[in-house]
């Protein structure tokens, strides 16, 4: 039977270059829509996580199947890195693709398609400083209602649309976790 082609590498560390012994990766696999993901002709894949691997050295070795393998196409890792008193320092979306070891640290975060977007359309980066943490109201300057809006951050800490209104012609309407906190909004119009 065939055996996941990835080995994940990470070394968890602080600024100062000292091990972040019981620092910790969490892996959730994504992009699978309605599909049922899987490695065909070998076996469905029922743990796609989020799922939790605490680093007692701070240095990790993760078997993986490679996005490649991974039915339906397109799928990708969410990982989000947390740091030995469990706070999530930062998370990005990563596709691996081929066999052999792949180190966190080399990886390319990867912007993922935002689901149920027809492609087409203009997209927009407006970066942004949360002036407060809760609710704040973003300028997009655009004169048109968006299609859509992704969030991507820039610093550690969250930034998420608010349920109602998301966005009009003239702003977006966002909540973020902290002040001070850089991203971009990705507008499709």
């Amino acid at each position: 039977m065939p055996v996941p082609g990835i080995t994940l590498t990470a070394t968890l560390q602080d600024f100062s270059g000292v091990a972040d012994v019981n620092g910790a990766l969490i892996l959730t696999l994504c992009g699978y829509g309605q599909n049922l993901p899987r490695i065909l002709g070998t076996s469905m894949l029922a743990k796609i996580g989020p799922r939790k691997y605490v680093l007692p050295t701070g240095i990790a070795a993760i078997p993986l199947w490679g996005n490649d393998a991974i039915f339906p196409a397109g799928t990708f890792y969410s990982i989000a890195m947390m740091d030995d008193k469990q706070n999530v320092v930062q998370c990005g979306n990563y596709q691996f693709i081929g066999t052999g070891s792949q180190d966190l640290s080399n990886a390319i975060q990867i912007l993922p398609p935002i689901p149920g977007v027809v492609p087409g359309g203009t997209t927009t980066e407006i970066p942004f400083t949360t002036p407060n943490a809760g609710n704040f109201t973003l300028p997009h300057g655009l004169g048109v209602v968006p299609r859509s809006v992704q969030i991507a951050m820039t610093s550690a800490g969250l930034v998420w649309q608010q349920p109602s209104p998301r966005f009009d012609a003239l702003n977006l309407y966002l909540t973020a976790s902290a002040s001070g906190l850089t991203g971009i909004a990705i507008v499709l119009t």
